[in-house]
């Protein structure tokens, strides 16, 4: 399914037109707009979802556009506040959704497949509900509560039999600065997560919510399934996973059992962010169920954040692995400003890229899936990144090399060369 995300004059992005892929990477300096992409992509993925259970709801066409532009603000307080006229517009095969500002007024405008396919659902809907406050015991309960407009089971049913699942994704959003959260316990969590979204950034609200999610799924789950995983954890977290109820601790290579409130910011930051991974590999009896069609999206603010290369390269390693034993169909949305994490990726895409020259070599194959195994190598075509720098978006993909490109990758160290190359100059003892 293609993707293409739009944004004119908004929150400093004077002109970003891009194409998705499967695994998307935002680079680029702090400030850049990085995030702000990635938020646009979470509020335009949902819109769907929101329209469907609007729909199921009974809320009007008037309420439901009213309250999703309130989501937006609520996503960008302050920004949507610009002299300037913008767009937002999101692309998902033969649909879209834009809110436009023209002289300080919204326009919040989508495909007409929608207009008239709502229309008709809020019919059904109103003469359902009608019936069952007429005929309060006609109908059981649950067959009330499981209840779906026809025209709306038929549109969803258009969309997943030429999409799959992809446009009615289930999301997760792991934000930035999220050691934070991980000092914090049950009814603290769950306070926050209960507090109305316009006293709390709805990304946290849906990030505490989210976390304490995938807590349970471990918990529960076991880690049976996940034997295969642990030793990049292991690489990354250097230790090992603990939960006890309401505590979260790191069992440290050392053998010291360290509750996570006191363990390392790396430990501390990366701690949500490997839950959420592991919660993304089913259980083994569910692994080919029905969930093969489902659509899942992660979006990760900063996966680098805290943690030494080394451990970024085993992150991106272990994101790599989950996305080719999903049975979902899953995507990545990244937001980095570490090039040790693309060249990470570098890495898998070239692997795969050997494996398929050495196929007919099982010698060779043999000493590739050694230094980088067969499950985390990924294709090049998987991937779409781009490097984020004044107000505009360029690809960082080299086709002819088949690789990401180095020349966002060798800048820093270009500069900080170059610096100490003048350094060199000025020092007495390197003259001859």
């Amino acid at each position: 399914m293609s993707e293409r995300l739009i944004i004119r004059n908004f929150a400093g992005l004077d002109n970003i037109d891009i194409e998705l892929g499967r695994i998307n990477i935002f680079i680029g300096p702090q400030a850049s707009g990085k995030s702000v992409c990635a938020k646009c992509l979470y509020l335009f993925k949902s819109f769907i979802p929101t329209l469907f259970a609007s729909i199921k709801s009974g809320q009007s066409k008037i309420n439901f556009e009213d309250s999703y532009l309130i989501r937006f603000r609520e996503y960008f307080p302050n920004l949507w506040r610009n002299d300037k006229d913008f767009i937002l517009r999101y692309e998902a095969a033969n649909i879209f959704v834009q809110i436009e500002s023209k002289d300080r007024k919204f326009e919040f405008t989508y495909s007409d497949i929608f207009i008239t396919t709502a229309e008709n659902a809020r019919k059904e809907v109103e003469a359902f509900n009608t019936k069952s406050i007429r005929f309060p015991h006609s109908q059981d309960i649950f067959e009330r509560l499981a209840w779906e407009p026809q025209a709306l089971y038929n549109l969803r049913a258009s969309f997943h039999y030429s999409n799959g699942n992809e446009l009615e994704p289930l999301q997760r959003y792991v934000i930035a600065g999220r050691s934070f959260f991980t000092a914090l316990k049950g009814s603290v969590l769950t306070f926050l997560a209960n507090t109305p979204s316009s006293a709390i950034d709805p990304l946290l609200k849906d990030f505490i919510q989210q976390y304490e999610i995938a807590r349970r799924y471990q918990l529960i789950d076991g880690a049976s399934d996940k034997k295969s995983f642990y030793n990049l954890t292991q690489q990354i977290i250097k230790g090992k996973l603990a939960l006890n109820g309401d505590e979260d601790y790191v069992v440290n290579n050392d053998g010291r059992r360290v509750p996570l409130a006191n363990s390392s910011s790396g430990q501390q930051e990366v701690f949500p962010l490997l839950l959420m991974l592991l919660a993304l590999i089913p259980e083994e009896e569910d692994r080919y169920g029905p969930i093969d069609d489902e659509s899942q999206v992660l979006y990760i603010e900063e996966p680098e954040a805290h943690l030494f290369p080394e451990s970024q390269q085993a992150i991106a390693y272990l994101m790599a692995a989950i996305y080719k034993q999903s049975p979902w169909h899953l995507q990545y949305i990244i937001t980095t400003h570490s090039p040790y994490f693309l060249t990470s990726f570098n890495n898998l895409i070239y692997a795969h890229q050997l494996a398929e020259r050495l196929h007919d070599q099982p010698t060779e194959l043999k000493k590739l899936y050694k230094i980088v195994p067969k499950s985390q190598q990924v294709p090049l075509s998987d991937f779409r990144v781009y490097g984020l720098e004044n107000g505009k978006a360029i690809s960082l993909i080299d086709y002819e090399l088949g690789l990401i490109s180095a020349s966002l990758l060798d800048s820093a160290s270009d500069v900080t060369a170059d610096q100490f190359g003048d350094l060199m100059a000025l020092d007495p003892t390197t003259k001859p």
